[in-house]
Formats: C-alpha cells, sequence, structure tokens
C-alpha cells in the first residue's frame, strides 16, 4: 500500500496539504478493500471445501460475486464523498485517474513476461 500511494501521490502533482487530507482516506480505503477482498476470497474457500468434490455451491458463489460488487461499489462510493469534504473536484478528478493509471499498469506489468519490455513485446507481435 505505502508503494501505490507513493506512486499515485507523486502522479496528482498535488500540495502537500491536500495530500495531507487525502492520505488517510485513501489508506482508510484500501484497507476495506483489502478487507473486502479477503473475505470473498474466504467465501469461495468455504463454498469449495463444504460440499464433496464436484458438488460446488454455486449458489453462494454467484452472491458472494453479486455482494462483491454491490460493496466495491459502496466502498469506492464512500471514498468520493470522503475526498469531496476534503480537497477541490479537480485534486479528486486527478487522483481517480492516476488510481486507474497506476491499475492499467500494474496489469500490464503482471501480464508481460519477466525481463520483456513492453517495446519488445509489441515487436513480436508485427
Amino acid at each position: 500500500m505505502n508503494r501505490k500511494w507513493t506512486i499515485i501521490s507523486e502522479k496528482i502533482n498535488a500540495s502537500a496539504e491536500d495530500l495531507a487530507k487525502i492520505e488517510p482516506i485513501f489508506r482508510e480505503t484500501e484497507e476495506e478493500l483489502w478487507n473486502l477482498l479477503a473475505k470473498n476470497r474466504e467465501v469461495y474457500r468455504n463454498s469449495r471445501r463444504a460440499n464433496a468434490p464436484g458438488s460446488t455451491n454455486f449458489e453462494a458463489i454467484n452472491e458472494a460475486m453479486v455482494n462483491f460488487e454491490v460493496e466495491n461499489a459502496n466502498i469506492h462510493k464512500n471514498y468520493y464523498l470522503k475526498l469531496k469534504k476534503a480537497v477541490s473536484a479537480e485534486v479528486i478528478n486527478k487522483l481517480l485517474r492516476a488510481e486507474k493509471e497506476y491499475q492499467r499498469e500494474l496489469m500490464q506489468r503482471t501480464a508481460q513476461p519477466r525481463g520483456e519490455t513492453r517495446g519488445q513485446r509489441e515487436q513480436g507481435r508485427q
């Protein structure tokens, strides 16, 4: 979480005052999201363990999938509402865009084989 905050806070180029207001809200939200992921993983594990092999509880998994999306949306909405009370709309927009960019870059790094740069991968497609 520290690395993510460092990268995002550098991208948004906000004042030290704004960053000081954002950081506790950001960290609280990140913790809530990690807890939600852990809870969801546990539901999946329990749904598979509780049943004999081949008889997975799909109803529980389906409920967990839907509930995850709803809770995730609620966490993000509350994050936005807290930010709205603390900093300007422009700073919030920069923050949200930086978070999306961070996610996109993370996905690209995890999808690319070790040692291969993006440019090398794109050359291989041609």
